[in-house]
Formats: C-alpha cells, sequence, structure tokens
C-alpha cells in the first residue's frame, strides 16, 4: 500500500478492520500497521516491530489446516515470512 500515496492510510485502515472481522488472529508489522493498530483497538490484533518476532509467534500458534494471509507492499519483504514457515514443520 506504500504506492497508494494520500489514500494510504485510509486504505490501512479498511483492511485492518475487513481483516479483524473476518479472522480470528491478525498480526501485524510495519509503522503503518502499528498506527492503524492503535485507532482500531481490537483485542485479535498484535504488532510486532520486526519479521523475526511475528514469525516465531506464528510458528507457536499455526495448525494444521489453518489458513493464513500474508499481505505486505513489495518493499515490506513479506516473502521472507512465506519462505520461512515454508520450512515449518506442523
Amino acid at each position: 500500500m506504500r504506492e497508494l500515496g494520500d489514500s494510504a492510510e485510509i486504505e490501512h485502515l479498511n483492511l485492518l478492520k475487513f481483516a479483524v472481522e473476518v479472522s480470528d488472529l491478525v498480526f501485524v508489522t510495519g509503522t503503518e500497521m502499528k498506527k492503524t493498530a492503535i485507532k482500531i483497538q481490537s483485542e485479535n490484533i498484535k504488532y510486532f516491530d520486526d519479521k523475526n518476532h511475528l514469525i516465531d509467534e506464528l510458528k507457536s500458534v499455526i495448525g494444521r489446516g489453518d489458513v493464513l494471509l500474508i499481505k505486505g507492499s513489495r518493499g515490506m519483504q513479506m516473502e521472507l515470512i512465506v519462505n520461512e514457515l515454508s520450512r515449518h514443520s506442523l
């Protein structure tokens, strides 16, 4: 969403509100998502300062049959999370 310019803030808000409505847990990282998570204040949102902590938490809570959506701008390098989780056996 970095590429959205002036509409990035509202789109972060829309995305996170929707994610909270349809998910059991929502893990976020990055400055913009931190600001958005503070605005929403949901118990289902957990913020991580870095991807390594986020990955560790995901590994501890995901199980067989769980569905994950990993979303981020190309600049956020979310493939690092995907690659690490693909090495994790359930």
